[in-house]
């Protein structure tokens, strides 16, 4: 328990107006290997791994992230009293041998996420090509036969072909965007203001007119910054996870009800704070609502809660107008739906308004 609650501490975002803190048990050098991320390899040095820049900004032989390969030698040294993380220029970095430099965060599976679920504005939907159909005149296709899009489209290029399945609404039932899931891959055979394409392989689900065609995503095409932080002080809510469980866990894809309007950017870091047990005001004085009688909850229906604890961190790597994708770095503990996502500089401007 003792533990437990030494991480919470080391958790809260008003520490970033110091040095970053180091784990207790943070190594004094690190091979990099092939499958680590720059989140992987900062949180073995950082309680905080978001941030790393603060340990290698100053670096200037890891001015460039990039730089870092699978076999190069990290070790940590300090500089005015200050972590820094340097790079030992007498062990070879893969650099040497073509290979490729570590991602910041698994690319491959956020692709995979993405290339079968996204979320958009419903403004881009309107803009974004569609399905117009075939000239069998089906209302499911499946391949076979040419399809034609509402669009201009390079030819030979290959799309993918998305299906609007739920609305998302806030609290106040207003809409924030809308959740897409992939029905099929095509390929473009000749472009035009109507362009032609063929289904390739086997749809997941049938084509219909309406469907909505966008450029297929791959891991040359996306990549995300770490250590971002929202300049702004930013906070939303946690809306829904992939699993469709009440409970997160790490790794959980989650859905923010933040997006670009907010200032919130691909890559940006939040902290995650869940929210504390609903109490109730008794004659016998406050108590766990879970614990008092039906009358008693009835007689003080103000809802008021234990303070919230913080439990993690999310990074975002997808963003609309209104709503982000995010995935749970880490969780100290399962934690239900409805939990705070909190900007550091936000969360920083709490601390110091409760000091006050």
């Amino acid at each position: 328990m003792k533990f437990r609650w030494l991480s919470l501490l080391l958790l809260v975002p008003w520490l970033s107006i110091s040095a970053p803190q180091l784990k207790d048990n943070y190594p004094q050098e690190y091979i990099v290997r092939k499958g680590d991320t720059l989140w992987d390899i900062a949180g073995r040095f950082l309680t905080q791994p978001w941030r790393w820049p603060e340990i290698w900004q100053k670096n200037q032989q890891i001015a460039d992230p990039h730089w870092i390969f699978p076999g190069d030698r990290l070790y940590l040294h300090w500089v005015n009293g200050k972590p820094v993380l340097s790079k030992d220029p007498h062990v070879g970095s893969g650099a040497a041998y073509g290979v490729s430099p570590i991602p910041t965060l698994d690319v491959g599976r956020l692709l995979t996420y993405l290339n079968q679920e996204q979320i958009a504005d419903q403004q881009a939907l309107k803009e974004w090509p569609k399905v117009i159909g075939n000239n069998d005149g089906q209302r499911r296709m499946t391949g076979g036969r040419p399809l034609y899009v509402d669009g201009l489209l390079v030819s030979g290029e290959r799309y993918a072909v998305f299906r609007p399945q739920e609305t998302i609404r806030d609290s106040n039932r207003q809409t924030l965007g809308v959740r897409m899931s992939r029905v099929a891959t095509i390929e473009v055979s000749e472009s035009g203001p109507v362009s032609t394409a063929l289904v390739v392989g086997d749809p997941l689900l049938e084509i219909a007119p309406g469907d909505v065609v966008v450029p297929e995503l791959q891991s040359d095409s996306y990549s995300l910054r770490m250590g971002l932080q929202p300049s702004s002080a930013i906070k939303g809510e946690i809306l829904d996870t992939s699993s469709g469980s009440n409970w997160m866990v790490p790794r959980d894809v989650v859905t923010l009800n933040i997006g670009k309007t907010q200032g919130v950017r691909q890559g940006d870091v939040f902290l995650v704070k869940a929210p504390g047990l609903e109490t109730v005001k008794t004659r016998e004085g406050r108590k766990l609502a879970q614990d008092a009688t039906t009358g008693q909850r009835w007689l003080d229906r103000n809802n008021e809660r234990l303070p919230g604890e913080w439990v993690g961190q999310v990074v975002v790597f997808q963003v609309t107008d209104k709503l982000s994708l995010g995935l749970l770095m880490s969780l100290q503990e399962p934690t239900r739906l409805g939990a705070q996502v909190i900007s550091p500089r936000y969360a920083d401007s709490l601390h110091h308004a409760s000091a006050g």
